[in-house]
């Protein structure tokens, strides 16, 4: 006799708590009325565009501090996703370098 295991199938969202005060559940309700949809998919849609908001201001100070040499091009690429380096970001970030050197020798 063969036994048949189903197997579940990993869904691809998890489901969470969420305690918020009572105003701004107010507001979510409110929102999502004004644009006919359920609150929850308001919720959701404002986390996504929070988090892409977060990654985009991580990203370029990633890029600021790898241009003044804060970080290096694997701290880059681990912040940005970047496979490879553009070369007019190198190209800053030596003239950038080369301009701090300047300054740091001529208060020596």
């Amino acid at each position: 006799m063969i036994k048949v295991i189903e197997m579940k199938k990993e869904s691809p969202t998890i489901q969470i708590g969420l305690r918020i005060e009572k105003d701004l559940l107010d507001q979510v309700e409110f929102f999502a009325e004004e644009n006919k949809i359920d609150k929850m998919s308001l919720i959701r849609q404002a986390i996504v565009l929070y988090v892409g908001e977060m990654e985009t201001a991580v990203e370029d100070e990633a890029i600021e501090n790898y241009i003044v040499g804060r970080i290096d091009e694997e701290e880059l690429k681990k912040y940005t996703g970047m496979k490879n380096i553009p070369t007019d970001l190198k190209s800053v970030r030596s003239q950038t370098l080369n301009e701090l050197s300047k300054k740091r020798l001529k208060r020596d």
